[in-house]
């Protein structure tokens, strides 16, 4: 579990998240098979973050931040 969560961890540094979130589902099985609570949620943090680095790749510059258009109103 540990090992699948590290390579997951080094996934995410490459970019490549669809990996990742693969690493991390693999090793949340084996963290909740052997009972190890927390293993299973340091890979459920991993996979939130994953998700969140996820939505921020996708979402639309303007959907990130509501009411800036991108222009200063100095006056």
């Amino acid at each position: 579990g540990a090992s699948l969560n590290n390579l997951g961890n080094i996934a995410i540094m490459r970019g490549d998240l669809d990996e990742a979130e693969r690493l991390y589902r693999e090793s949340l099985e084996i963290f909740r098979e052997v009972g190890d609570r927390q293993g299973e949620a340091r890979t459920l943090e991993n996979l939130g973050i994953s998700h969140s680095t996820h939505l921020k790749e996708v979402q639309p510059q303007s959907e990130r931040n509501p009411g800036d258009e991108g222009g200063a109103d100095d006056g």
